[in-house]
Formats: structure tokens, C-alpha cells, sequence
């Protein structure tokens, strides 16, 4: 009487033991298929990602926009359909983002306050340097990612 148990660490499935059916002939081990590991994504670019697991059954996969390279949303994982299949990255767009002037771009400004500097969210404020220039301080956002 021969038993067997899928090793549940790599596969799944229900094992099976086919008898022989003449002397000195092995039994057959039937019933367990590899556990479906998903690839990593070709292109990941605007997500941070996490790894924990990457069996379909047990998949956890975290990722998060990267807004330091001016990427927004909400990030989701889908897993793999099919053993060795990339999983799925979507809900990130790029925003471009706007960099800081050099100083010497700044003067005759004073109280620069850059809160956000993407241009679909861009909230930068400036007052004129009083001792020197006079008029009302206008900032406005770059056209492109610089």
C-alpha cells in the first residue's frame, strides 16, 4: 500500500498512486502540478514594487506610484494567469515635474514656497522682494519635465 502527498511548498494538486501491473515494475505518481510562479513585468517604470510571493495562489506583490519621478494614481497588481507569466502593473501616469530655478533665476523673490511641483497639481508661491523690485510675484509651472 503506497500513499503520496503533493510537496504543497512547489505544487498543487491531489497525488495519486497507480499500481503496477507486473512484477518489478514501478508505480506511477500522478495528481501534482507545479504551483504557477508569475515573471516579474518587462517594464516597471513609474512603480515601486515589492516582491513577497510570486506563486499565483499565494501571489503578494505590492507597488506604489513612484511620485519622486513625477508618476501618479493608484498603483494595482494583478498576478500571473498562466506558470512563468509576467504579472500586471497599472494605475500610474506620468505627470511631468518641474525643478527649482538656479539663484540666480530667484532674485528680487523672497518666501518661495514649493509645495508641489508637478504640473497637473503645481502649487509654487513667491513674493517680490520688497527692498528691490516691486510689481506682484507670478509663478507658473514648466511646459515639460526638466
Amino acid at each position: 500500500n503506497v500513499t503520496a502527498e503533493c510537496d504543497t511548498a512547489e505544487y498543487t494538486g491531489e497525488a495519486k498512486v497507480i499500481p503496477c501491473h507486473f512484477d518489478n515494475e514501478s508505480y506511477i505518481l500522478t495528481g501534482c502540478a507545479t504551483k504557477p510562479v508569475c515573471l516579474s513585468p518587462s517594464a516597471t517604470d513609474g512603480y515601486v514594487i515589492t516582491e513577497t510571493d510570486l506563486h499565483a495562489d499565494s501571489f503578494d506583490v505590492e507597488a506604489m506610484c513612484d511620485e519622486k519621478k513625477g508618476w501618479y494614481g493608484k498603483a494595482q497588481v494583478t498576478a500571473c494567469s498562466t506558470n512563468q507569466g509576467e504579472y500586471q502593473l497599472e494605475g500610474c501616469s506620468w505627470k511631468p515635474l518641474c525643478r527649482s530655478p538656479g539663484n540666480e533665476s530667484v532674485k528680487g523673490y523672497k518666501n518661495i514656497k514649493e509645495t508641489t511641483l508637478t504640473t497637473h497639481a503645481f502649487n509654487v508661491t513667491a513674493e517680490c522682494d520688497i527692498a528691490d523690485y516691486t510689481g506682484e510675484a507670478k509663478v507658473s509651472p514648466c511646459h515639460f519635465d526638466n
